[in-house]
């Protein structure tokens, strides 16, 4: 079978904007339209396409409609990673902008998200968190997304939170090698004046023994002070939220009375208006009776004509 670009069929597009829940009835539906037309490459490509997940599908939605929230947060998690990477080196200046703007835009891709998945749970959230950030790292997880054709929920790579690697050390002296082809000088006994140098070069400077050490305590102490630095942004961020949604509980509690009030007010004020034009009527009728009675009287008093 020949290669087939899934995201080049353009059926393959309208299937991933419907409900997850007709997926697998569409998909079969369309393996049979295109095998009918002779497209049987891409129909055997077609049928190996995933039902996607509650949370990629949301996802994938916003890739279609709002793109640019995608990218702002694509952007803010490079930004991020480079601010980490900067704080493993003893530059911590930019972490806390750094963390609340990835924190934020991805807040917006995923509150967009819930306008597609109404019933949006709290796993549903870190799953698509997850993803947004292992997208930032996987080129086919992030081309997946940006066409709107991610199926599956992704897990983050380290997002350079983690320590340094023992490849941080630094790397021992190269060997210089004498003249002449590897293999002869092997087979040649060491001259009398090079063994010190054979040795020293096994055995290591003192310096050189000692580094490596050092430097993956320093790295892990610098990592330690890093998940820190982010405990306690995550600790204010989360006190930020709750007094946020205290601050919207509170507002909505004086909405409600306040529309509550407004109702009340409006009710009574029609009562009012219909009072006032009961009042009005009654006056007109008063008025009415009034000058017949007049008119009556008037007549009576004439007495009866001739």
């Amino acid at each position: 079978m020949a290669d087939v670009d899934i995201a080049e069929i353009e059926e393959v597009h309208d299937l991933y904007r419907i409900d997850p829940s007709e997926f697998v009835e569409a998909r079969a539906a369309l393996v049979k339209q295109l095998r009918g037309e002779g497209r049987k490459d891409e129909a055997k490509a077609v049928v190996k396409l995933r039902r996607p997940t509650a949370p990629s599908w949301a996802l994938d939605q916003v890739a279609v409609d709002q793109p640019e929230l995608i990218e702002r947060a694509f952007a803010a998690g490079k930004a991020l990673q480079i601010a980490t990477a900067e704080t493993l080196e003893g530059d911590a200046s930019n972490l806390r902008s750094a963390t609340d703007a990835e924190r934020k835009a991805s807040a917006e891709v995923i509150d967009a998200a819930a306008t597609h998945l109404p019933d949006l749970t709290a796993d549903h959230r870190e799953r698509m968190m997850a993803t947004l950030r292992a997208a930032i790292s996987d080129d086919e997880v992030r081309r997946q997304l940006l066409v709107g054709l991610l199926a599956t929920d992704h897990e983050p790579p380290a997002m350079g939170f983690a320590a340094a690697s023992s490849d941080d050390a630094e790397p021992p002296a190269p060997v210089k090698k004498a003249p002449g082809s590897a293999k002869t000088k092997l087979a040649e006994p060491p001259a009398q004046d090079a063994r010190p140098k054979r040795k020293v070069r096994r055995v290591g400077t003192p310096s050189s023994a000692k580094k490596a050490p050092v430097d993956e305590v320093d790295a892990k102490r610098r990592a330690r002070e890093v998940e820190r630095l982010q405990a306690e942004e995550a600790e204010r961020k989360r006190a930020e939220d709750e007094r946020a949604k205290e601050r919207k509980r509170q507002q909505a509690v004086l909405d409600a009375a306040a529309k509550k009030a407004r109702t009340r007010a409006d009710r009574l004020e029609e009562k009012a208006r219909q009072a006032e034009d009961a009042a009005v009527a009654a006056r007109s009728e008063a008025d009415e009776a009034t000058a017949e009675a007049l008119a009556s009287a008037q007549a009576a008093a004439a007495g009866p004509r001739d």
